[in-house]
């Protein structure tokens, strides 16, 4: 409700942005949040500003995760954003849904960079209106003559589908680059994990099943995993994946398997905690009830909300 074209927002989280409806944000420590507020003041050197030009329009299958991490590869490791703000600008930017821009901008964090912006168009004014705001819609764009510190270029048309890999964002490569060369990119990502983890190392290469990745699990969350059209084409991939009762498995597995799991976590971290042992115990009671429910005929496949309501000892 803050969030407006022309604004400023100062945050306490790291990943604070709202760059995509025209805001600028900044995420801070705490401490330094609180000293700004007693004072009422914010006071930093005037950032340097690099323009992200985008053209074209993502291929199929081309998220905002991909785009971003393209970015965060490109440009982390030599600084060439840190502590300026990126400007989004070009006509690739009406190519792309809120939702999507949204999911690119609250990742620019992992680039080092102060904060982003985006210029403004007629998706952002029906995305603020459809929110009951259209008074905080104004038209942001570059002056005809506009200077930047420097400039990303960007076809979008070309990004691929990336995968980031321990133990940072920028350690990127497009999923062709690691299906080309998996061993070789999981033996070196291995090697350089012992100067970080003091001596010990993770093993990645045993990931490796009959040439291909193994993936134990996907999540559809994180600062820019958990958008509706993430939800949406996770869904899309599920009605397409073959016969009912596995469609029902694969929603069961991505919402529902880990519960136990969590819940024992949070009751190993605060033991007397009586709100978590009553989860802990429904759970033991009403787990493979709610399991049944998902999975029998009956059931039906929605993008919509459905609400199971399981009892102990019975449904």
């Amino acid at each position: 409700m803050l969030a407006e074209c022309g604004k400023m927002i100062l945050g306490s989280d790291s990943h604070t942005r709202y760059g995509a409806i025209g805001t600028m944000a900044m995420g801070e420590g705490g401490p330094e949040l609180v000293k700004q507020l007693l004072s009422r003041t914010y006071d930093i050197k005037m950032p340097g500003v690099i323009a992200i030009y985008l053209t074209g329009a993502p291929q199929p299958g081309v998220g905002p995760q991909d785009i971003a991490l393209a970015i965060i590869g490109e440009v982390f490791a030599n600084g060439y954003v840190k502590n300026k703000v990126m400007e989004f600008v070009g006509p690739g930017v009406s190519n792309l849904s809120m939702d999507y821009r949204i999911g690119v901008d609250v990742m620019t964090t992992e680039t080092a960079c102060l904060s982003s912006i985006w210029r403004t168009d007629d998706k952002t004014k029906e995305f603020l209106a459809m929110h009951g705001r259209a008074d905080a819609y104004k038209e942001l764009n570059p002056g005809a003559v506009a200077y930047y510190d420097g400039v990303v270029s960007i076809d979008l048309s070309k990004v691929r589908p990336m995968i980031a890999l321990p133990f940072h964002p920028s350690n990127t490569y497009t999923i062709e680059e690691l299906n080309a060369n998996l061993g070789d990119i999981l033996r070196d990502c291995e090697i350089k994990s012992e100067a970080i983890l003091g001596g010990s190392q993770i093993n990645l290469v045993n990931k490796i099943k009959d040439g291909k990745l193994m993936v134990d699990q996907g999540i559809i969350a994180g600062c820019a995993g958990g958008g509706y059209e993430n939800i949406c084409v996770w869904h899309d991939c599920v009605l397409a994946s073959g016969r009912e009762r596995e469609k029902k498995k694969a929603i069961f597995t991505t919402f529902f398997s880990y519960l136990s799991e969590d819940v024992l976590l949070l009751l190993e971290s605060e033991p007397e905690n009586e709100e978590y042992k009553s989860w802990a115990e429904w759970l033991e009671c009403n787990y493979k009830t709610l399991k049944r429910l998902i999975l029998q005929k009956k059931s039906t496949i929605s993008m919509g909300i459905k609400l199971l309501t399981c009892t102990k000892g019975g449904e």
